[in-house]
């Protein structure tokens, strides 16, 4: 788990440190652009096909239920689905990604989710483990680690990454 969350980290952290992150945001940020979620998944996506590190993953892979406790879907399509090189083959780690302004309901979405993939038929793929990342407006001043306690308690604090994007208001939370 720990392995899991140190790649993904490390992903995340590179991917918003690239030098055009920062005018992305401002732009969403000027002119209130709401529904920016597909944007970041798109440029992401170009992000891990591009890596370095040349991670398998696959986006919106459609997963089934499990219908002892999920009576009303039969399926969901996690965001992405991440193998790095060296892992055990046909095991992956599930990222869900959620963008709100408000960093309250964007952190509520992403509980949602976590709930949403626990009722996973277990047996549609080897799931190492899963990642909920969210993206918010925040202020420099807020404790984003003391922030994303209180809202994950049951989280061990080292699998919990809260970050101000530099030179933007906006910050994510990787749980």
């Amino acid at each position: 788990m720990q392995a899991d969350f140190d790649y993904l980290c490390t992903l995340i952290h590179e991917f918003f440190s690239q030098e055009y992150i920062p005018q992305r945001f401002k732009v969403i940020n000027d002119y209130n652009i709401t529904g920016w979620e597909i944007w970041f998944q798109v440029e992401f996506s170009h992000f891990l096909a591009s890596h370095i590190s040349e991670p398998e993953w696959w986006r919106e892979y459609k997963l089934g239920f499990d219908r002892r406790s999920e009576k009303n879907r039969l399926h969901f399509r996690p965001d992405f689905l991440i193998r790095k090189k060296g892992w055990r083959v046909d095991a992956y780690a599930v990222l869900e990604v959620k963008q709100n302004p408000s960093m309250v309901s964007c952190i509520t979405n992403m509980q949602k989710d976590m709930e949403k993939v626990s009722k996973m038929k277990r047996s549609e793929i080897d799931m190492r483990s899963f990642w909920a990342l969210g993206i918010f407006k925040a202020n420099p001043e807020d404790d984003l680690k003391i922030i994303a306690g209180e809202y994950f308690p049951e989280s061990p604090s080292r699998l919990i990454k809260a970050e101000h994007i530099e030179n933007t208001n906006f910050a994510y939370l990787l749980v």
